[in-house]
């Protein structure tokens, strides 16, 4: 089966706020969000302002907002997502909204973690960011993600050929099950 070729299921009403609202193992990300962290540091996004699209329940947003930037906030569709956020990382500010309708503008630093994989529109999103800003991504790794819930799947190839018309990608690197890609908006 060629990988690009993955069939989107139809996803039952509330599928994400379920999701939310149950114990979840956020620590298969740990590892994937220090490499994250660490990359932003060496690249220059330390003190920027950044937007944490797809924040979920904003424990990425809080990790950023104290190891990278006090300017960090997040976004998600999902009320309940970011009621979570708002409850448990007060110190953070998180939007509930539409990623496609928020105003980017002053973003110096977008990450996508674990998002792009879930989007119908992912190129569009990315077309949102304003041009010079950093990009942070990550998404699942081949098969090894396999999700109702992911309108695709992704490889290095694969990652490269979507993303480049919108990001100058400058690097790309396994972390476990997950690629993490790096670049600068276009």
């Amino acid at each position: 089966m060629d990988i690009r070729e993955i069939q989107r299921k139809e996803l039952p009403a509330g599928y994400y706020d379920d999701a939310y609202k149950f114990s979840y193992d956020w620590q298969q990300y740990i590892k994937l969000a220090d490499k994250m962290v660490e990359q932003m540091k060496l690249t220059g996004a330390k003190d920027k302002k950044i937007i944490d699209v797809g924040s979920g329940v904003g424990w990425f947003t809080d990790h950023l907002y104290f190891n990278v930037s006090r300017e960090t906030s997040g976004i998600d569709f999902s009320e309940v997502a970011i009621m979570h956020a708002k409850r448990m990382y007060p110190c953070c500010k998180f939007i509930c909204g539409s990623v496609y309708d928020y105003d980017y503008s002053g973003c110096e630093v977008a990450v996508i973690m674990e998002t792009l994989e879930h989007l119908e529109k992912d190129i569009e999103l990315i077309e949102k960011l304003p041009q010079g800003c950093k990009i942070y991504a990550s998404v699942p790794y081949e098969l090894q993600r396999d999700c109702a819930a992911h309108v695709r799947i992704f490889n290095e190839e694969i990652v490269r050929e979507r993303y480049s018309k919108a990001i100058d990608i400058i690097s790309i690197a396994q972390v476990d099950q997950f690629l993490l890609f790096y670049g600068v908006r276009k």
